[in-house]
């Protein structure tokens, strides 16, 4: 059965972790910061930076990091004629062992790489973009990489870890423009809480918005809260649902993914993934593994029934789907979707009479769910 949240009260990387600092003291500090360019030239953090700064931190030791620079690069050249946002790559190999500028010269040539590529000799911004503290004894060694990080107009930063070789170029570039919209902002979208504020209100307000149909602010009212908490479940849960009614099935199915990453034991997770699977009809054979796994731990649950009941409808099983969707229907009455999916087998197994019963009773299921959302509004 598809996923359901209830509105006012709640009980995946994109991988975005918050960095606590003060500010105004380090925006001002990591201004005067010294870099170097690949030419010898010596510059300070303030003469490349913008209202919102990218940095990217790679070592040439770290293929992700390599196979990444292309897909910065990228974002590099779709901000490079806007003011407000900067794009740089800052190498962290270690400065004592020492570097091999020509090889990164080269590395940039062949990669064709038009993005600033410096150094920073102190680590001191290195240290502040991974710990989000000016310390003198950061190790760059400890680091994880690849790391690109966001600085906001209010010079506080937040990270994205990591690097998916699944996403496009343009799936790359899509998914930092929302973060660099939301960092124009000060990484306060839709007016979500402050740190400690109440993240029920937040989703609260996050579903009304995509129950009167505005995905898009959903959508970044959820980011933002991500960006302060990735491993939120609820939040993660909340956006796969956003993202499937915006027709991003990927993006949908990769959250779900997460979720269960991180709850690994959780039916409901297990039911959310399969049902998606189903939805799509794609590796139906997982689907049902997982919708089989959840229903056998709670097993008189009606959602986990009809999912079940769909994946066999999508592989042909329409008797044994029939079985399942009746005994769902009869547990949980008036279940629009649920309604419809047995009303489907039944057309499948030429019951026309039947079918069109229930899709009757399916569409007064749905009109009433249009009354209530016309109420809230």
């Amino acid at each position: 059965m598809k996923r359901w949240i209830p509105i006012l009260l709640f009980g995946v990387t994109t991988g975005l972790v918050p960095v606590q600092t003060n500010a105004q003291d380090i925006a001002s500090r990591i201004e005067n910061l010294t870099l170097r360019a690949l030419d010898g030239k010596i510059m300070k953090f303030k003469e490349v930076k913008s209202k919102v700064t990218i940095v990217a931190l790679w070592a040439s030791w770290c293929k992700p990091c390599i196979h990444e620079l292309p897909y910065v690069n990228a974002l590099y050249d779709r901000y490079r004629k806007d003011k407000q946002v900067s794009v740089i790559a800052i190498n962290v190999d270690d400065q004592t062992m020492g570097l091999d500028v020509s090889s990164i010269k080269k590395l940039s040539k062949r990669l064709k790489l038009g993005m600033p590529m410096l150094m920073e000799p102190e680590q001191k911004l290195m240290g502040f973009l991974t710990t989000g503290k000016l310390d003198p004894s950061f190790d760059s060694h400890s680091m994880q990489l690849p790391l690109v990080t966001i600085i906001d107009v209010n010079g506080k930063a937040v990270q994205k870890l990591g690097f998916r070789e699944d996403l496009s170029k343009q799936q790359f570039i899509e998914q930092y423009k929302k973060l660099i919209n939301m960092a124009l902002k000060g990484f306060n979208p839709g007016g979500i809480s402050p740190p400690g504020g109440d993240l029920n209100q937040d989703l609260s307000r996050a579903m009304i918005k995509s129950a009167m149909g505005n995905q898009d602010q959903a959508e970044e009212i959820l980011l933002g809260l991500l960006a302060k908490d990735p491993k939120d479940t609820r939040v993660m849960s909340t956006l796969s649902m956003i993202y499937e009614k915006m027709g991003k099935l990927d993006l949908s199915t990769r959250m779900l993914r997460g979720v269960l990453a991180l709850k690994p034991e959780s039916p409901q997770a297990m039911n959310d993934l399969a049902y998606l699977l189903a939805r799509q009809a794609k590796n139906l054979d997982e689907a049902e593994k997982l919708a089989r796994k959840a229903l056998s731990k709670d097993p008189s649950n009606p959602s986990y029934m009809d999912t079940l009941g769909w994946i066999q409808y999508q592989k042909g099983q329409y008797k044994k789907a029939l079985t399942k969707l009746e005994k769902a229907n009869k547990l949980k009455p008036g279940v629009k979707e649920m309604l419809a999916h047995q009303a489907e087998v039944h057309m499948k197994l030429g019951q026309c009479k039947a079918a069109v019963e229930l899709f009757r009773k399916a569409l007064e299921a749905s009109e009433r769910s249009d009354a209530t959302i016309i109420q809230m509004h």
